[in-house]
């Protein structure tokens, strides 16, 4: 996230891209979810709105399923804005 707020989008890209991989692989839904809400503002930031939908919806689905309803909400909020 800090790499994305300092405007670094390729250093950004490539730490949630092994972050994604490494909650995959580990089955940790809430990393999963936290890595796809920074990438969907990584990607709407580049332009790429559908991208930052998918991984919006993406990470909200998990979050339901987690029952993380603020965290669904927050991200369900940046969406539409």
């Amino acid at each position: 996230a800090a790499a994305v707020a300092q405007g670094k989008a390729d250093a950004a890209t490539e730490a949630l891209e092994r972050s994604l991989g490494l909650a995959r692989a580990f089955g940790s839904s809430l990393t999963e979810a936290e890595a796809l809400s920074v990438r969907a503002t990584l990607k709407r930031s580049a332009g790429d709105e559908r991208g930052a939908r998918e991984d919006a919806e993406a990470a909200m689905a998990i979050y339901a399923r987690l029952g993380a309803t603020a965290a669904r909400a927050a991200v369900l909020a940046w969406l539409e804005a």
